[in-house]
């Protein structure tokens, strides 16, 4: 049975305790198990990397004069050393990932997870969880964009910042939506930030961005929340077959039915579905006929454990930026 449900007006500072859902972080590479993301393929001091990328000699051959050895990669929108110095801007795959406070892959402890694309967009979920995956303290969502420092190309961890709006679900108010900002830093599998209240936080990302995304493997039937506005629906019965995800009819008569596309990055696919989801039916929050636009992230709290359900993560905008819906659900 759906229910309905209006939450009231919960902290800044609870709300920047966002969920984890493992990531990709600043290492893109996959780990040769990646049933075992906590044996990640950075060194054991990721402060203090044995080999930096040979920043003395980047990609320089040994004739320089020789015209048959280019310096210049086949690809030039993917070099082989994307933290050359001789690149005018720093790559922004020194922060791309999934990056949470709470344990790595389980939705269910952490607080804030963060998620960066190649193209720097900012996606991102706060609140907490109970152990069977339902929203009880659901809090709201982050979307907006990241920049790496250009005037630190020389460093193989250059600092960024972000900007974004903060989507809180649960805030009743005339204004529930926040523009907020942070700055950071990344090293290996480690993120520090600092948000624009002074308060800080530690993330850790995984190698589960890296994973390829793949439609057959989230195919199925999932019950979870939906939340749009500050309205939060309990809702059974949404599939995924092929690209398509469908949404039920809610308690209030609103159903929606939408894409799921694996996201393609310069170096690959990863574990991100461009989403596309348009609302029809009575009593749509965002209106019948709206169209959201955003990514949905597929994961696992037990990634070893065939019999562990998949977690899907969606997270959507309306084209004008100003409202968030968001659907974090279970496989059934």
């Amino acid at each position: 049975m759906q229910k309905k449900t209006y939450l009231a007006v919960l902290s800044i500072c609870a709300a920047m305790a966002l969920a984890g859902c493992g990531g990709g972080g600043g290492d893109d590479s996959t780990p040769s198990n990646p049933s075992t993301p906590s044996t990640p393929s950075t060194p054991d001091n990721p402060f203090t990397p044995s080999n930096p990328s040979s920043p003395d000699n980047p990609s320089s051959p040994s004739n320089p004069s020789t015209p048959s050895t280019p310096s210049t990669p086949d690809n030039p929108t993917t070099p082989s050393n994307p933290s050359s110095p001789s690149n005018p801007s720093a790559p922004i795959s020194a922060i791309e990932g999934i990056w949470s406070t709470g344990s790595v892959g389980a939705r269910y402890s952490y607080a804030t997870q963060i998620i960066i694309l190649d193209d720097g967009s900012l996606w991102g979920l706060y609140g907490s969880f109970d152990n069977l995956g339902f929203s009880a303290h659901i809090q709201g969502m982050l979307h907006g964009s990241a920049t790496i420092d250009s005037s630190n190309t020389s460093t193989m961890f250059p600092p960024f910042s972000a900007s974004f709006t903060q989507f809180d679900m649960l805030d009743t108010s005339s204004n529930p939506n926040t523009s907020r900002s942070l700055s950071g830093k990344a090293v290996g599998i480690f993120m520090d930030v600092t948000l624009d209240d002074s308060s800080a936080l530690s993330l850790t990302g995984s190698s589960a961005y890296n994973y390829p995304a793949s439609l057959s493997l989230i195919a199925g039937t999932y019950s979870g929340t939906t939340a749009a506005g500050q309205v939060l629906y309990n809702l059974n019965g949404i599939t995924v077959s092929g690209s398509t995800l469908t949404l039920p009819a809610n308690a209030d008569g609103c159903s929606a039915s939408g894409t799921l596309t694996p996201h393609q990055t310069p170096h690959g696919t990863v574990n991100v579905f461009d989403t596309s989801i348009t609302f029809s039916g009575t009593g749509c929050t965002l209106g019948s006929g709206t169209t959201v636009q955003g990514i949905t992230i597929a994961t696992k709290d037990q990634p070893n454990n065939p019999s562990d359900p998949v977690l899907l993560d969606v997270m959507t905008v309306t084209p004008d930026g100003q409202n968030g819906f968001m659907v974090l659900a279970t496989h059934q």
